[in-house]
């Protein structure tokens, strides 16, 4: 007998953690996978995992997780991984722009891991870094065909905000610090 899908037990809940060596495999999967999702349709990303990995590595875009530990440093930020039984799920991370700004960066959940709150879990922990740390603001780039995600940053007070940086990312959002005085 099959049992409904509705009644299985619930996998256990996942651990957060920073991003060790280890990680790094399975985090640039997850990312390669994720952008595959939302953006297989521009030309000029190739269409498999292994491809666009083979592309990101030539150009450099996944350099900061190979340097992790002075990318993310703690007195600048953190990158951190969520896992479950099946794997990384999800991760994010936080880097410094200036004295006074950090970054949201790399927030990614597969598809299976989306709309159960781990996202909000990984936005409030890197906001807790931030306010530690002493950032006035925190700024992110995103896109218009990652409605979840401005959903949620929106929920967690950020707000758009003009360009900040080159990137092909069309949705520029900022949160000013509440231990700050700038809420």
């Amino acid at each position: 007998m099959e049992l409904n899908p509705l009644l299985e037990p619930i996998a256990p809940f996942p651990v957060m953690a920073s991003l060790r060596r280890a990680d790094i495999p399975a985090v640039k999967g997850l990312i390669a996978d994720v952008v595959l999702e939302f953006y297989a349709d521009l030309d000029f990303l190739p269409k498999t995992r292994s491809g666009l990995l083979a592309h990101y590595d030539a150009v450099g875009y996944l350099q900061d997780i190979d340097a992790f530990e002075t990318e993310y440093a703690e007195a600048n930020g953190l990158f951190l991984v969520l896992q479950d039984a099946s794997g990384v799920i999800g991760c994010g991370g936080l880097r410094r722009i200036s004295a006074d700004q950090g970054e949201l960066v790399r927030l990614w959940l597969r598809k299976e891991a989306r709309g159960r709150g781990y996202g909000g879990m990984l936005v409030r922990e890197i906001l807790v870094a931030s306010d530690r740390i002493g950032y006035r603001e925190v700024l992110l780039d995103t896109s218009k065909r990652c409605v979840a995600a401005i959903s949620l940053f929106r929920k967690s007070g950020f707000h758009e905000v003009p360009k900040y940086k080159e990137s092909i990312g069309d949705v520029f959002m900022g949160k000013k610090s509440p231990k700050r005085g700038l809420a």
